[in-house]
C-alpha cells in the first residue's frame, strides 16, 4: 500500500486501473431474444451473417456471405457487442468436432441488429 493513503484508497486506485469496464456499446444479449429471433452481423471487408436463435444460448447460421461460417453451422454465444469481435463457443461445421471461433477478430463487428 506504499504511496496510498489507506487500504480503501489502494482499492479505489486498483479498480480504476483494472482494465475492466461495463459494456456501454450497443449490444444484444441472449436474455433479450426469443426463440426464432434473428441477429444480423457484419464486419469488414464485406462479411455478413444472419443467425437464428434456437434458445439456451444456441444459434444456427441462416445466411452467410464471404465468411468461413456457412448456412447450417451451429454455435453458442451469449453476447453480441458492436465494435468488438464476436466469440462463438462450440462452432459445429460439417460434423467436425465443435471448436471455439472468433468472428471479426481483426475487424470488429460494424453492424449489429435484430432482424424482424
Amino acid at each position: 500500500m506504499l504511496g496510498y493513503q489507506d487500504w480503501d484508497d489502494f482499492l479505489t486506485h486498483m479498480d480504476k486501473n483494472s482494465g475492466s469496464d461495463p459494456v456501454i456499446s450497443f449490444h444484444i444479449g441472449v436474455d433479450e431474444l426469443k426463440t426464432g429471433d434473428r441477429v444480423f452481423v457484419s464486419w469488414k471487408p464485406d462479411r455478413r451473417c444472419t443467425f437464428r436463435y434456437l434458445g439456451n444460448a444456441k444459434f444456427v447460421v441462416e445466411q452467410a456471405e464471404n465468411s468461413k461460417l456457412k448456412a447450417g453451422d451451429t454455435f453458442s454465444a451469449t453476447l453480441f457487442i458492436l465494435h468488438e469481435p464476436l466469440y462463438l463457443n462450440n462452432l459445429l461445421q460439417n460434423n467436425n468436432q465443435p471448436v471455439p471461433f472468433v468472428v471479426g477478430n481483426r475487424n470488429d463487428l460494424c453492424e449489429l441488429r435484430i432482424v424482424v
